[in-house]
């Protein structure tokens, strides 16, 4: 039988795994100026790495996009499934991309700097899958 500090032990254990995963984002991807884990239903931010994403003011706010899409996907089902948004800004793009049913990954980008979307949307399903063994 396990104690529950070695459970503890492994859950910390695997939370820091998926820490590390988004604090190696910018490193990743050159364009990557801050990025945030969100709790799409609360906006609840719970890592973030980057000046403007620390407040998570910015994050949280930026995960009423993605709330705005659940609200209303109906409207949008001829199109299918949202893949991931990018909303541009005059200096910066914020880019939200799912990594499960409630958890969205957002990102602070320069524009004009190109990003490997195919990458991203890999590292946002590998944080997923870090999130399902908490």
């Amino acid at each position: 039988m396990h104690s529950s500090t070695d459970s503890n032990q492994q859950w910390k254990a695997r939370f820091g795994a998926m820490q590390a995963a988004i604090d190696e984002l910018p490193g990743q991807f050159p364009a990557v100026q801050g990025c945030a884990l969100v709790e799409v239903a609360s906006g609840m931010v719970v890592h973030s790495v980057g000046s403007l994403l620390k407040g998570s003011a910015l994050a949280e706010a930026a995960s009423d996009y993605w709330r705005h899409y659940q609200r209303h996907s109906s409207f949008f089902e001829a199109l299918g499934p949202l893949r991931y948004c990018v909303l541009m800004h005059a200096q910066q793009r914020i880019t939200i991309l799912p990594c499960s049913e409630a958890m969205v990954l957002v990102l602070v980008t320069r524009d004009g700097v190109a990003i490997d979307w195919a990458s991203a949307l890999q590292r946002a399903g590998e944080i997923g899958a870090l999130l399902r063994t908490l």
